[in-house]
């Protein structure tokens, strides 16, 4: 039976190969062959054949798509012809054969082509990557594959652990939601969309964060090149009982000069977000 060789995308099956769409697989005849006879490569169609090379010369009434994407590899001297098909398509799939000329010999292979999903979506998710949920009441998780080929595995982690799996889709319930899960903060808030100082006044702004748990750390940039004044801030911090989120404040004050010029940048994140960010207009005039 014909093997696959040298194509780190496909896996060597025990009735065939698999190969990712777009991928290069090589179909390897385990013979050799003499001056004396031929080695053929040919695709099985319903009950017929269609014949793709003999020895070195690939079969030219081909379309020319295909038969660009064909290669006959091996060490010819010694009577090796390999199949190669590069950027495989799902129209390559089936069962192709080797054979040899004046013999009964005949090797076959069925090529499956596996085509990855489009994309996965989850329902309900918010457009800030959010799923929207009621803490005492149950969370419905609903995921889809679109696309892929075969059926693709689906699977659902929560902080790392699998939840749920299924096939093209699952559903997985969150009975009565508790607040022990984390929840990344919302993007800070500005109390104006542009901030005024003079040259050497201390500039003094603040901005909100509200519903993090745990509690947000804020980040401060300034200027066009984003220096990070950080330390120079404080930071105010209101637990929600009822909901056990935190609403966060902080404060920056730092003296600054017309080469501050440009934005303020308040950066709010927690241990399951990397940073949802707001900057303010920053217009630093002449005192």
């Amino acid at each position: 039976m014909p093997k696959l060789s040298n194509c780190s995308t496909c896996e060597a099956l025990s009735h065939g190969l698999s190969t990712l769409k777009g991928s290069t697989v090589q179909l390897e005849c385990p013979e050799t062959v003499t001056e004396s006879r031929s080695l053929s490569w040919y695709i099985r169609s319903g009950s017929n054949s269609i014949i793709y090379t003999i020895n070195s010369d690939i079969n030219p009434s081909l379309q020319s798509d295909l038969h660009q994407r064909l290669n006959i590899t091996g060490n010819h001297t010694i009577g090796e012809y390999h199949l190669s098909i590069s950027d495989v398509r799902e129209s390559d799939e089936g069962t192709y054969e080797c054979s040899i000329s004046g013999t009964i010999n005949r090797y076959r292979v069925k090529l499956t082509v596996v085509v990855e999903p489009y994309s996965v979506n989850t329902d309900n998710v918010l457009p800030d990557d959010k799923l929207q949920g009621t803490e005492g009441l149950d969370l419905i998780i609903t995921c889809r594959a679109v696309g892929g080929k075969p059926t693709p595995d689906v699977k659902l982690l929560i902080s790392g652990s699998i939840a749920a799996t299924g096939k093209q889709s699952l559903q997985h319930t969150l009975s009565t939601i508790s607040s022990s899960y984390d929840l990344k903060p919302l993007p800070p808030l500005f109390l104006q969309k542009s901030v005024v100082t003079e040259d050497t006044v201390p500039l003094n702004v603040s901005c909100t964060s509200h519903d993090s748990r745990p509690a947000a750390n804020f980040t401060w940039l300034i200027g066009q090149n984003n220096k990070d004044v950080t330390i120079n801030s404080s930071e105010s911090r209101t637990l929600n009982s009822s909901t056990e989120t935190f609403t966060v404040t902080s404060m920056l004050i730092y003296r600054v000069d017309r080469a501050y010029n440009g934005h303020v940048t308040c950066e709010a994140r927690n241990i399951i977000s990397s940073n949802a960010s707001s900057s303010a207009l920053l217009n630093i005039k002449r005192k």
